[in-house]
């Protein structure tokens, strides 16, 4: 009894002092979670920040290299073994299970055509039945390998990779002063693609890093931070420092990326 009496008085102090934390939603004006999109201002070219000094007093420029990727538009390729458990299923399916309405009704339909070869029924399926051609996933740009288009390769995620006088690689702007890396992101996808394409920025935090160090003592080296970006639509107009741009898949990025590059964005290009 005094068990029972010490749990009921806890239980009526726990009630009369309510909840411990607060509502996440307020119950009174919540945005609505779908909003139209409004394209973003042009990109403003900011100050870079100068070189920090890590606890080594070595010096780092810091830099932001945004990842934007075409998610896939269709599901990937069956592999060997699921199509062989797909042909195994359909056996199985064949030979062992009932016959559906459907095909109860074909088979009725069927039988009641050929007693009366010139009856024409209300229920006559070839009537309003159509053959279902699903698209191919093979398109014209994959035949013709057009590495611009982004009609390619639907299986398969595609990332945005510019040519600039030195190289192709992934779009990068320095940190500028007082910047996050979320806000170097989203002026670094502005700048490279213009404002008349819709992205969606991931997360605040890189999803990898490039450390380049100094080539002798007492120089500079150089950190670059890789946040991602999703593509949602929208034509690209690319910036006047890129001479040309390409979207690829992961498997055809080391015809273009240094190797350093190439290992270090592999990793969370899917």
């Amino acid at each position: 009894p005094v068990t029972m009496m010490f749990v009921r008085g806890l239980h009526t102090s726990l009630v009369r002092a309510g909840p411990r934390f607060p509502r996440i939603y307020p119950e009174k004006n919540v945005p609505p979670l779908i909003t139209e999109w409004v394209p973003p201002e042009p990109a403003v070219d900011v100050a870079p920040m100068g070189p920090l000094k890590d606890k080594h007093r070595q010096l780092w420029t810091i830099s932001v290299a945004a990842c934007l990727s075409r998610y896939p538009r269709i599901t990937p390729d069956k592999t060997p073994y699921e199509l062989e458990y797909e042909k195994f299923r359909k056996f199985i399916d064949l030979e062992k299970s009932c016959l559906s309405i459907d095909e109860i009704r074909d088979a009725e339909e069927a039988e009641r055509r050929a007693k009366n070869p010139d009856e024409m029924s209300d229920k006559n399926l070839d009537q309003y039945r159509e053959d279902y051609i699903p698209a191919p996933r093979i398109t014209a740009d994959d035949r013709a390998n057009n590495r611009k288009s982004l009609n390619r390769h639907l299986q398969h995620t595609l990332l945005l990779l510019v040519k600039t006088p030195t190289g192709w690689g992934l779009p990068t702007v320095p940190l500028g002063t007082g910047e996050t890396l979320r806000a170097g992101l989203d002026r670094c996808l502005v700048r490279t693609v213009g404002t008349q394409v819709q992205t969606h920025s991931v997360g605040n935090t890189p999803s990898g890093c490039l450390v380049e160090p100094a080539s002798k003592e007492g120089g500079v080296g150089k950190k670059t931070f890789f946040l991602r970006g999703i593509y949602v639509n929208g034509p690209l107009t690319l910036h006047k420092d890129y001479s040309d741009f390409v979207w690829v898949p992961p498997f055809e990025m080391a015809e273009y990326l240094p190797e350093n590059l190439n290992k270090a964005i592999l990793p969370f290009t899917y």
